[in-house]
């Protein structure tokens, strides 16, 4: 079809489509706003079951394990259960990490601590000696047992000692924080 100007046009109003008329199809809204969606996953779950049975049954026994495991399904697959299972998860994997990795920090601030104070106790013991040069030998002395304890610090630190103050890493709240970072990693 041709307007004025002498291009060519189509006239979408007199189109009829017939059996494909998608113009005039309508679709029921209750399909769309279902409340039975098959595969959602429910914020609190059913606790009820709809089995039921006579006690003269043989099959009773069965049933009831049926129901159990159904309602603890609906459980485990609900946002609720989710979050518990989550949550004890990572509390446990706090605990674990607390005892596993508590101790061994415990033991090398205990080594540390035995090592400086070996330390101290070897530079008064040399520097007791020194008493009629302390003027010119001091400072040597001094620079030598400071330079042994920046290395056992550098060697402490590098070990992972003395992050997060205190010099203690493996608390019950950091172990708590890097459990959380795992399950939010995997």
């Amino acid at each position: 079809m041709k307007n004025g100007n002498g291009e060519t046009c189509i006239d979408i109003d007199h189109i009829n489509l017939e059996a494909n008329n998608y113009k005039n199809k309508y679709t029921s809204a209750s399909v769309q706003t279902s409340p039975l969606i098959p595969y959602r996953l429910r914020f609190w779950p059913r606790s009820t079951c709809d089995f039921k049975c006579d006690p003269s049954e043989s099959s009773c026994t069965k049933i009831r394990l049926t129901c159990c495991c159904r309602v603890l399904s609906q459980w485990v697959l609900s946002q609720v259960g989710l979050t518990i299972i989550v949550l004890t998860w990572a509390l446990l994997g706090a605990f674990a990490f607390y005892k596993t990795e508590g101790p061994r920090e415990l033991e090398q601030s205990e080594h540390l601590a035995k090592l400086q104070n070996g330390l101290s106790i070897e530079l008064a013991n040399e520097l007791r000696l020194q008493t009629n040069q302390h003027q010119e030998v001091w400072p040597a002395i001094i620079d030598k047992y400071l330079q042994k304890h920046e290395i056992l610090l550098l060697e402490a630190v590098s070990a992972g000692f003395g992050e997060g103050g205190g010099g203690s890493i493996w608390t019950y709240p950091g172990c708590i924080l890097f459990a959380v970072s795992l399950l939010t990693t995997l």
